[in-house]
């Protein structure tokens, strides 16, 4: 896309400038009455014509600032699509339903899917608390290019509490999507998480009352855990019960 404003003319591709000249002396209006015009095709007509194809062609009867042009490339060249899936995205924090957060094993599988229809995925990057761990890219010429991207994340790599996943997918314009999600980890010392709800937390239960527990040196089971915060009878409560 070019603009030209009072004597300067800029040149946009995929909604980015990559040039610009001042002194121009001649706007379109200049021009008058035109009987040649044509895409594709020179006003000489020793000129090649153009080999290729055009698509989202559109005048506008005035310059455009950056920010316009900007908004006319994302709505006809929307930006890259990503989808976040494995183990670590299910063992992700939750405000709801918390039964499968949390990071206590040894390591969690994140896998990354990316489309964009236009320009094509250009890379994938994984970040962790700001930090990139992973990051691939791919050429592709023809465009509409996927990609597709597998990392693993070490628990024990990782202080225990709260941090943050961060996937960045650039598409081959330049354009980037961003996502992401916290998780816990909870290795150093096993980390119960109890809650009690109105309702199913799926359908819009609401929590009536949480409670955590934290065990260090020796694994001890769940259940074990959900007794001593009071959440579930003992062994002797559940023999007198029966």
């Amino acid at each position: 896309m070019r603009t030209c404003s009072a004597s300067v003319v800029t040149l946009y591709v995929n909604g980015r400038q990559v040039g610009q000249a001042t002194g121009a002396t001649v706007t379109p209006a200049n021009l008058g009455a035109t009987t040649q015009n044509w895409l594709g095709r020179s006003q000489f007509i020793t000129d090649p014509n153009l080999n290729g194809n055009m698509q989202d062609v559109a005048f506008y009867t005035k310059s455009l600032t950056s920010s316009q042009i900007r908004t006319h490339y994302q709505t006809v060249r929307p930006p890259p699509t990503v989808n976040t899936s494995g183990d670590l995205y299910q063992h992700r924090d939750q405000t709801t339903d918390h039964r499968d957060e949390g990071l206590y094993n040894a390591s969690y599988g994140l896998h990354v899917d990316a489309q964009s229809t236009n320009s094509g995925v250009k890379s994938i990057e994984i970040q962790v608390d700001g930090v990139r761990k992973d990051y691939a890219e791919q050429l592709c010429p023809l465009g509409g290019c996927a990609m597709a991207r597998d990392w693993t994340l070490s628990s024990d790599d990782y202080s225990d509490g709260g941090h943050t996943i961060t996937v960045n997918v650039t598409d081959q314009g330049g354009w980037v999507t961003t996502t992401g999600f916290p998780v816990t980890v909870g290795r150093r010392g096993d980390i119960y998480h109890a809650a009690e709800y109105d309702g199913d937390p799926n359908a819009g239960g609401s929590t009536m009352d949480e409670e955590w527990a934290q065990c260090r040196g020796v694994r001890r089971e769940p259940s074990r855990a959900l007794e001593q915060l009071g959440l579930e009878p003992n062994a002797s409560e559940r023999s007198a019960a029966s």
